[in-house]
């Protein structure tokens, strides 16, 4: 008999502003990484996508990597179907509308971002 599947979302998204910078929430990972843990000690086949964190692998959970809020939704998306699905990530609010291509210069005036 198969494990039932579960699917969990941790840590934050980083939308880039240019390729140095970012736009993001504070999210350690910790509870994503916890629930998991539990869901695979309860006998669940575990995948869990994770924006970055610090944070060592659980031992027995697929891992899926990914930096910004359309990686993460295309990575749940790809997981589909579970049987349990907890979203604990700290997904970005916003996303800068226009990526600048290289490193904004400092030029004393906070530069004008149009976010979506």
């Amino acid at each position: 008999m198969a494990k039932p599947k579960a699917l969990v979302t941790s840590g934050p998204t980083y939308e880039p502003i240019d390729p140095v910078r970012f736009i993001g929430n504070r999210s350690s990972g910790k509870q994503g990484y916890a629930i998991a843990e539990a869901l695979r000690d309860a006998g669940f086949d575990v995948t869990l996508v994770t924006g970055p964190v610090a944070l060592n692998d659980p031992k027995g959970v697929k891992m899926v990597r990914v930096q910004t809020a359309v990686e993460m939704l295309a990575a749940w998306e790809k997981a589909l179907p579970a049987d349990v699905a907890v979203f604990a990530a700290a997904v970005s609010d916003w996303l800068v509308k226009k990526v600048a291509g290289k490193k904004l210069k400092k030029t004393g005036a906070a530069p004008k971002l149009a976010l979506v």
